[in-house]
C-alpha cells in the first residue's frame, strides 16, 4: 500500500540530496561552493537518518526517562533540596497526551527535552552531595543510574549522527 502523501518526506529528501550529489555539486566552481555543496548533502543524509530513527528513539527515551524519574522522585523526598523537585517530578510524570492527538515529532522531542531537564536538575542536588562524601546509599545508586541512562542516550544519538556524517569527511 502506498503512504497517503507521496513523496513521504524521507523521499522528498532523497530526492533533494540526489539532485545535489549528481547535478549541483559537479556543476560548482570553487572551493567554497563545493564546500557548501558537500555540507548540505551532509545534511540531507542526517535528515534522512532522523526521519528514519528519531521519532523510536523518543519514544524509547520516555519509557527509559519515566521510571528512572520515579525512582528519583522517591529518593528526592528524603532531602532537603529534592522536596520541590520530587513534585515537579510528579507533576511531569502525571501528564497525560490526549490520545486522540498523534504526537508530533516535535511535540514528543519537547517532552523528551523537559524530562531531559528534570535529570539535569536531580544531578544539581545529587552531585555535590556525592561529591562531599555525603550521599546515602539511595543517591549513589540514583546517580548510578542516570549515568547509565546517560550512556544509553550518547548510544542512541549516535545511531543518527554516524551513519549520517560517516565516510563524508571534513565540512570544511
Amino acid at each position: 500500500m502506498k503512504p497517503l502523501l507521496t513523496p513521504t518526506a524521507g523521499e522528498t529528501i532523497r530526492n533533494i540530496r540526489q539532485g545535489l550529489e549528481d547535478w549541483i555539486r559537479p556543476a560548482t566552481q570553487g572551493s567554497a561552493a563545493y564546500s557548501y555543496a558537500t555540507t548540505a548533502i551532509a545534511l540531507c543524509h542526517h535528515v534522512e537518518s532522523r526521519l528514519e530513527l528519531e521519532g523510536q528513539q523518543l519514544f524509547d527515551e520516555i519509557a527509559r526517562l519515566r521510571p528512572l524519574l520515579a525512582r528519583a522522585a522517591e529518593v528526592m523526598d528524603g532531602h532537603d533540596k529534592g522536596a520541590a523537585l520530587a513534585a515537579a517530578i510528579r507533576r511531569a510524570l502525571a501528564e497525560e497526551r490526549d490520545p486522540a492527538v498523534y504526537p508530533t515529532l516535535s511535540a514528543t522531542a519537547e517532552q523528551v527535552a523537559q524530562l531531559r531537564q528534570l535529570v539535569c536538575d536531580i544531578q544539581d542536588i545529587v552531585i555535590p552531595q556525592d561529591e562531599a562524601g555525603q550521599a546515602s546509599d539511595a543517591v549513589k545508586a540514583l546517580r548510578e543510574d542516570i549515568r547509565s541512562y546517560i550512556g544509553w542516550q550518547l548510544e542512541e544519538q549516535g545511531k543518527i549522527v554516524e551513519p549520517a556524517f560517516r565516510g563524508r569527511g571534513p565540512r570544511r
